[in-house]
C-alpha cells in the first residue's frame, strides 16, 4: 500500500469523523450528522468473515473475523443537542503464531452544542476509549478523544465547517490535534458536494433509483459507492473500503507499542429495508493489501505479517428509533 495514500486517508478519517466503514460515532459526526426526521437513536452492526489463507513466513496460515458496531442517542432535542455515542471494533485472529487471538477497540463519547461566536455555531465531542489485546485488561490501553467544531451557514443550502480533532487512538499522529476545513453545498437535489482540505466528496443521484457517492483525499485516496434501487424494499450496491485500525500491544517501546492493521476491500451486495426503522445488508467481496505492522503510528512501521488476498462475506444491520 502506498504510504502517502494511507497517511492522507488517516487524516481524513480522524479529523472529519469519517470512517472507512462509516463506524465513527465517537468523533465529530456524533454531533454534526443529522438524525432522520422523527428519530433520536440508531445502531449499526457489521460482521465480516474471510477464509484462512496463506500469509507470510512466520504465519503460513491466518484467518480473520471483523466485528464493528456503532450507535448514538440524542438525549435532548433542544439547542444543547446532548448526544451519547459508542463505537466498538473487534478483530478475531485465528491460526497466527505472532498475533494475539483478539484485538479490541471500544470508545464512548458525549457531544453537545456550546453556543455561538458571531455567526459560528460551536460544538464539542468528548470521549474516552480502550484498545488492546483483551477488554479492559490493560490500564495503559485507555485513551482520550476531543473535538472542537465550528459551523457557519453560508446560505440556506451551504455551510462552512472547521474542526480541531484530538484522538488518542488515531493511527496517524495520535498525540497531536489536527485541523480541517470544508465547504458543503446541497442546493441541487441531485448533486451535493463538499470541497475542502484535505477532504472532498460528492453525492450524485441522476435518477430516483441510482445513486453514486465518492470521496477523495486530494487525488490520492478515493472511495466510491454505487447503489441501484430494485424496488421499494431492495437495493443492489457495490463499494470499496480502505480501513486502518490501531491497537495497543504489551510493551511501552514506541517502535512496537501498537499493532496496526490495514485492509482494502471491494464488495457486491444487497440491502433489504422492510421499513424505515430497519435495514439488513448481505455482501460478498474480496480483501487485499492486508497486513499487520508494529509502530507508534503509520509514519514508521515494521511489518509483523502479511495476510493473503481472500474472498469474504459480510452481514450488516441498521436499527433506527
Amino acid at each position: 500500500m502506498n504510504k502517502a495514500t494511507r497517511l492522507l486517508g488517516l487524516i481524513v478519517a480522524s479529523v472529519l469523523g469519517l470512517s472507512t466503514l462509516s463506524f465513527a460515532q465517537t468523533g465529530p459526526s456524533l454531533i454534526t450528522e443529522a438524525f432522520d426526521e422523527g428519530q433520536v437513536a440508531e445502531l449499526e452492526v457489521s460482521y465480516q468473515w474471510q477464509d484462512t489463507g496463506n500469509s507470510g513466513i512466520t504465519d503460513p496460515k491466518i484467518g480473520l473475523q471483523l466485528f464493528d458496531a456503532q450507535g448514538r442517542w440524542q438525549v435532548t432535542q433542544d439547542d444543547l443537542g446532548l448526544t451519547l455515542g459508542m463505537q466498538t471494533t473487534v478483530l478475531s485472529i485465528s491460526d497466527s503464531l505472532t498475533l494475539p487471538n483478539s484485538l479490541v477497540d471500544h470508545s464512548l463519547a458525549l457531544g453537545f452544542n456550546i453556543g455561538q461566536i458571531d455567526d459560528w455555531k460551536v460544538s464539542t465531542v468528548l470521549g474516552i476509549g480502550y484498545n488492546g489485546r483483551s477488554p479492559y485488561g490493560d490500564g495503559n490501553a485507555k485513551y482520550g478523544k476531543a473535538n472542537l467544531i465550528f459551523s457557519k451557514e453560508a446560505s440556506d443550502t451551504s455551510m462552512w465547517q472547521v474542526i480541531v480533532d484530538y484522538d488518542g487512538n488515531r493511527s496517524f499522529l495520535p498525540d497531536v490535534p489536527l485541523p480541517s476545513v470544508s465547504y458543503s453545498d446541497w442546493s441541487n437535489e441531485q448533486f451535493q458536494w463538499t470541497l475542502g482540505f484535505p477532504y472532498s466528496s460528492f453525492t450524485w443521484q441522476p435518477t430516483d433509483k441510482f445513486e453514486l457517492e465518492a470521496s477523495a483525499v486530494l487525488i490520492y485516496n478515493i472511495h466510491v459507492t454505487g447503489s441501484y434501487e430494485l424496488n421499494e424494499n431492495f437495493e443492489l450496491f457495490a463499494s470499496y473500503v480502505n480501513r486502518t485500525d490501531a491497537f495497543r500491544g504489551d510493551n511501552d517501546d514506541p517502535s512496537t507499542r501498537r499493532v496496526i492493521f490495514t485492509q482494502q476491500t471491494v464488495e457486491l451486495g444487497v440491502n433489504w429495508e422492510p421499513c424505515n426503522e430497519f435495514n439488513l445488508s448481505i455482501a460478498a467481496g474480496y480483501a487485499f493489501d492486508q497486513e499487520f505492522e508494529f509502530g507508534f503510528d503509520t509514519q514508521n512501521t515494521t511489518k509483523i505479517t502479511d495476510v493473503s488476498d481472500e474472498p469474504f462475506v459480510r452481514f450488516a444491520a441498521e436499527f433506527k428509533f
